[in-house]
C-alpha cells in the first residue's frame, strides 16, 4: 500500500495556514527540554511549511551515544548547547530562509528527488517476505 503511494496522494502541508504565524517553528538547532536534546531542523521538511523541498544540509550529528542502565535504553549528546538559546537571534529564521513558496503541494526541485531516492528507504518490505524489488 505504502509502496504504491503517489506524492500527490501525500498531505504535504500538515499545519494548514498555521506555518505562517509560528516563528519558533523556524528555529534551526537543538531543542532541550530537561534532560532530552534534540536536534529541530526544519528545512529538512520545508514542504510541510508550503515551502519548495530542496536538498537539505546534513543533519546535526549526535556527538556522543552511550548505553544507560535502563533496558534498550541510551543517550545522545549533540555539538549544540545551551548557548543556541541564550543566542536565540543566530537560529532563529524567517520563512524565506526555508525557501520560495511552492505553487502545488508536492513542488520540490529538479534534484531533490533522484538526492531522496539516493538517501531514503523508498521501498517498505517485510524482510522475511523480501520480493527482491
Amino acid at each position: 500500500m505504502l509502496d504504491n503511494l503517489e506524492a500527490t496522494h501525500v498531505n504535504w502541508t500538515p499545519y494548514g495556514e498555521s506555518y505562517e504565524i509560528l516563528p519558533i517553528s523556524y528555529y534551526n538547532g537543538c531543542i532541550h527540554f530537561l534532560e532530552v536534546n534534540e536536534p529541530y531542523m526544519p528545512i529538512r521538511v520545508s514542504r510541510q511549511f508550503g515551502r519548495v523541498q530542496e536538498i537539505p544540509r546534513p543533519p546535526i550529528r549526535s556527538t556522543i551515544c552511550k548505553l544507560c542502565s535502563a533496558p534498550k535504553s541510551y543517550k545522545k549528546e549533540y555539538g549544540c548547547n545551551d548557548s543556541h538559546w541564550q543566542d536565540w537571534d543566530t537560529h532563529r529564521y524567517d520563512a524565506n530562509w526555508l525557501g520560495a513558496k511552492v505553487s502545488y503541494a508536492e513542488e520540490a526541485t529538479d534534484d531533490y528527488l533522484p538526492w531522496f531516492r539516493r538517501h531514503s528507504h523508498v521501498r517498505v518490505s517485510n524482510p522475511v517476505h523480501d520480493v527482491g524489488i
